[in-house]
């Protein structure tokens, strides 16, 4: 995420596991992640800026090591999902957002899939925030996909549309409550 303003990217290898491996229970190295760029993006002195960076390295393993004493995680990795055939308009969208808490897997799939076929990433962004508007209930859904909706922007070309799928089935996933 930092190299694309000129700092490595140290920490994305870590934080792009930990999104794949544990769906919502990633969500303290994402948010922490942007809160420590936010910070690093502000510092003015090179040296306060490389301890934020460090500091950031530092959480990512205690948090990996937090989510396996809560079992087994999942060997599943952003670059290794695979995309699903799913139209890139309106239509993915729907079909997306529908198969979310059905299974968010293949959902992920589906999120790929839409950006391959040429989906616009904006649309599934503004699709998502409005289930959440509707659908959140407590403050690490919104804690969560701001993070990730305002990192999009800063992740490296490479990884961004690797890491979009996961967040947004994260950020819209089964933990929403359905509309009354």
């Amino acid at each position: 995420m930092w190299a694309s303003q000129g700092a490595p990217d140290p920490t994305l290898p870590d934080a792009k596991e930990l999104i794949g491996a544990a769906e919502a229970r990633a969500l303290h190295a994402v948010t922490t992640t942007n809160a420590l760029h936010y910070a690093w993006q502000h510092c003015r002195k090179d040296s306060t800026r490389r301890y934020v960076l460090l500091q950031n390295a530092a959480f990512l393993p205690m948090f990996r090591q937090a989510m396996t004493g809560r079992g087994q995680l999942a060997d599943r990795q952003i670059d290794r999902l695979a995309p699903i055939d799913t139209p890139g308009s309106q239509e993915g969208v729907d079909a997306t957002l529908a198969e979310i808490s059905r299974s968010p897997i293949t959902a992920t799939g589906k999120v790929l899939g839409y950006l391959s076929a040429d989906g616009k990433a904006e649309e599934l962004m503004r699709a998502a925030r409005g289930v959440l508007l509707l659908k959140a209930n407590e403050s690490h859904d919104y804690e969560f996909s701001g993070a990730a909706f305002e990192d999009f922007g800063s992740i490296s070309a490479g990884w961004r549309d690797r890491f979009r799928p996961p967040a947004f089935c994260v950020c819209t996933g089964h933990r929403i409550r359905p509309i009354p």
